[in-house]
């Protein structure tokens, strides 16, 4: 699972900041040893890799917040009764921070991808990358001469 600098550039700074963030890791590791997120789904995916990938797709703007339960259910095959309580779980200790972020920002991606137009058999692309929510240096990278 890889979050790259464009992932992070267009997020707001709170919610980037988490992402990369030893925070997310321990919630995420918690909810899975609670619900027992382990072991090989059908597909031969890891579970807990499968549940980590919905959360960070999810904060990343990719998947809708609302639908996070019934991807749960039918990504990682559990039950309405665990996928419920995985879910407010979920949202008391990972979503709650960014709820008004989530719900905006999977629908202005999808802003985004709905201004690919096509004319005439040819698909021209309008410059779909959203702006930084705030400009950021890179204080690890040094000039080298």
């Amino acid at each position: 699972m890889k979050i790259t600098h464009a992932d992070l550039s267009i997020l707001p700074a709170n919610l980037a900041e988490y992402l990369i963030s030893p925070d997310l890791t321990e919630n995420l590791v918690g909810l899975a040893n609670k619900y027992g997120l382990s072991g090989k789904l059908d597909t031969g995916r890891d579970r807990y890799a499968e549940f980590a990938r919905l959360v960070i797709d999810t904060l990343k703007g990719d998947l809708p917040y609302e639908e996070f339960e019934d991807l749960l259910k039918e990504l990682l095959k559990l039950g309405d009764d665990m996928a419920k309580n995985l879910a407010k779980d979920a949202n008391k200790s990972i979503f709650v921070y960014f709820i008004n972020d989530l719900k905006g920002l999977y629908r202005e991606k999808q802003k985004v991808a709905d201004m690919f137009i096509e004319t005439e058999g040819s698909s021209v692309k309008i410059d779909t990358s959203l702006p930084s929510k705030k400009s950021r240096s890179d204080s690890y990278r040094e000039i080298i001469d």
